[in-house]
């Protein structure tokens, strides 16, 4: 994978509004204390989305590591959870990526990158088609198990 400079100035307007409005503050006003989400199933993707989850950051620094050279069919994001709420996680993630411009215009066209880190530890990195990060987070904040 090439690695876009973390450049949130790269991504259309849009991109930030939406971030903005569909993540950061939905997240910062209700989510984060909502204890019901939709369940997490690792073995299917979610609209074009491979979400790779692990326990321990040391395995998401491994999989950037690993994953490099590698191509996949599918958008991918790959995170770190220790709890069973996968995906509560995975929103609070990309709230850190939109509140600190962790993300980047990714060399395809359509695409939005993300890298995450949190105290010199890797929680969150992939890149997806900005049009189905925008249906997976409609998913996880409108529907609950």
């Amino acid at each position: 994978m090439n690695d876009p400079k973390i450049e949130p100035k790269s991504v259309p307007l849009q991109w930030h509004n939406f971030l903005y409005c569909s993540v950061l503050l939905p997240w910062e006003t209700e989510l984060k204390f909502r204890k019901k989400f939709p369940r997490f199933d690792c073995r299917n993707p979610l609209f074009d989305i491979s979400l790779i989850r692990f326990n321990h950051t040391g395995e998401v620094k491994q999989a950037w590591e690993g994953q490099r050279s590698n191509r996949q069919k599918y958008g991918s994001l790959t995170f770190h959870s220790n709890n069973g709420a996968a995906l509560k996680d995975l929103l609070k993630l990309l709230r850190n990526c939109s509140a600190h411009g962790h993300y980047a215009k990714h060399s395809k066209n359509g695409w939005i990158f993300f890298k995450h880190e949190y105290q010199g530890k890797l929680t969150l990195f992939g890149q997806v088609r900005f049009s189905n990060l925008k249906k997976l987070i409609e998913h996880i904040v409108k529907h609950h198990d």
